[in-house]
């Protein structure tokens, strides 16, 4: 934020599939660590730039999802399951962006997007 303390776009592309359990360095399981935790992190921390923008935007690469958060099992230490993991990431991408749009209205734009799924090797 020193060298931009002002920005006016912020796109939150960052994701990770993983058929078996992993975790971040933290300790959380790895899709909910990438895909969602991390920028959750990040948006949160920048909302002085994005403010002092004016008219910053916010974009989240999402998907649609019905998976339900497993609030008693987030990090899925009792039953993993890669696409549980992944869907209950993108549910929870979805969820952030619901609220973070409700709480910055009128100051910061936030959308959620799907473009479609693409293959990398990020993980």
């Amino acid at each position: 934020m020193q060298r931009h303390p002002v920005i006016h776009g912020l796109i939150n592309n960052a994701a990770a599939f993983s058929s078996e359990r992993r975790t971040t360095a933290d300790g959380h399981e790895l899709q909910l660590g990438v895909n969602h935790l991390a920028h959750f992190l990040f948006t949160l921390s920048l909302e002085p730039a994005l403010a002092a923008a004016k008219d910053a935007r916010v974009v989240v690469m999402g998907m649609p999802s019905s998976t339900p958060l497993k609030l008693d099992d987030l990090m899925l230490r009792q039953k993993y399951d890669g696409m549980t993991a992944y869907g209950m990431s993108k549910a929870a991408n979805l969820a952030f962006t619901r609220e973070l749009a409700e709480r910055w209205k009128g100051r910061i734009a936030v959308n959620a997007v799907y473009p479609g799924m693409t293959k990398t090797s990020l993980i």
